[in-house]
């Protein structure tokens, strides 16, 4: 009994040894497994071709890796102690170096309600933290999160980064991220919605002694509660309301175009959903502001009562523009099954008409993911052409991400990218 146990205790010793050295040989990964949730956002770097960036409301945040034709997830480093950061409620690149990324993190009902900024100089493979809970508080998956962006780097200074928060006003860093200060200018703290600064918009061209002097800040709220859109033009010292502004509607998204013009996206909430009786999201529009003469024109697709979430301008056409809808249910396409989901529209007279895509005729290409065939593109909250290749375009849906290689195509086909 003796011999048999020491020979089958060396032939499991071996047999150990040898798994572990095939172990040794394994690459591990994530399994594509094709599945679905909210995309939030997607960013794009303006400055290197092929930096693309989802954001999402509680499964953290991708890198698009043109090469192998994957998203590379960027937070699976976090650990149960921090499951509130993988809700990003904003992202900003640096328009200077697409290698330095930044995030806005947390979620209210995890950690409790532990809210960091993450920051990156190579692309996100690694991150630093800052904790700013006691400054502000950041909710990835509260009512807002497909507004934005929030987040935003200096376009003449790698270092300034401003961010809108929901409680707590707007803030601004002077070194990279590391440490944030109130703007006192700005006089926004809470909103009825809950979301408070729904967006920070730089304008690039008004840059002068190393920062830009313009900035625009989109306030979720309406009606008699307060102006929602402010404008300073010395670099966030001060701010105030711009003149002509709808009152009646929150302001969503915005876009600003080289030739001086800014397109804004209105509903009648703070999305992605209606959120309440008050704030049903089922109408909007699109509003063109004149930041030369400060003339406004309402843009809105004719005959189209919807509530608008995304807008884009084509980097090399200031009249071709893209924007979607939110939170609209209406028949999208009907084959393999009717769908209803929301509207994509083009334009290329800087909005004073526009085609509907899902009028005109479009499809999916379910890219091998099968259930996805019969749903619609739905809480698109956000939509962005290709700044490098302006045919193409994402769209972000609460069932994943979407993007089409021709959106001028006669029936645009529009490919489930997971």
């Amino acid at each position: 009994m003796y011999v048999r146990r020491t020979i089958m205790t060396g032939v499991a010793a071996c047999m150990l040894v040898s798994l572990s050295a095939s172990a040794e040989n394994y690459k591990w990964d994530n399994v594509p497994i094709g599945g679905g949730g909210f995309v939030s956002g997607i960013v794009t770097s303006k400055s290197e071709r092929g930096v693309v960036y989802a954001r999402t409301d509680v499964g953290g945040a991708y890198r698009y890796d043109s090469q192998t034709g994957r998203w590379i997830a960027l937070k699976d480093w976090l650990s149960q102690a921090d499951v509130g950061l993988l809700g990003v409620e904003s992202l900003a690149i640096d328009p200077r170096n697409a290698a330095n990324l930044y995030m806005l993190v947390g979620t209210e009902y995890f950690n409790g309600g532990k809210t960091a900024i993450l920051r990156s100089t190579d692309y996100g493979k690694t991150f630093t933290a800052t904790d700013v809970t006691s400054q502000f508080k950041a909710h990835g998956n509260g009512m807002g999160r497909g507004t934005g962006e929030r987040l935003q780097v200096d376009p003449g200074s790698s270092n300034v980064l401003f961010v809108g928060t929901r409680h707590n006003g707007l803030f601004k860093s002077s070194d990279s991220g590391s440490t944030w200060s109130r703007v006192n200018g700005l006089n926004v703290n809470d909103t009825p919605t809950g979301v408070g600064i729904s967006f920070v918009l730089l304008d690039p061209t008004s840059v002068t002694q190393g920062t830009a002097k313009r900035i625009y800040v989109g306030v979720s709220r309406y009606g008699s509660v307060g102006p929602n859109l402010y404008l300073s033009k010395d670099g966030g010292v001060t701010f105030a309301p711009v003149a002509g502004a709808t009152a009646g509607l929150i302001p969503q998204r915005a876009a600003l175009t080289s030739k001086g013009r800014l397109y804004l996206t209105y509903g009648n909430g703070a999305g992605p959903h209606g959120g309440s009786a008050s704030e049903p999201l089922d109408h909007g529009q699109i509003w063109e502001y004149n930041t030369v003469g400060g003339a406004w024109t309402n843009v809105t697709p004719a005959g189209k009562n919807m509530a608008f979430g995304g807008i884009s301008v084509d980097p090399t056409n200031p009249k071709r523009l893209v924007a979607s809808t939110v939170n609209t249910w209406s028949l999208q396409r009907q084959d393999p099954a009717p769908t209803w989901g929301d509207r994509i529209f083009t334009s290329v007279d800087a909005g004073r008409t526009w085609t509907d895509l899902m009028d005109r005729g479009m499809t999916v290409d379910p890219n091998g993911i099968d259930w996805i065939s019969k749903q619609a593109i739905h809480w698109a909250a956000d939509i962005e052409f290709d700044p490098f290749d302006p045919k193409s375009a994402w769209v972000v849906s609460g069932n994943g991400l979407f993007k089409t290689s021709d959106i001028d195509a006669p029936k645009s086909s529009w490919k489930f990218d997971v």
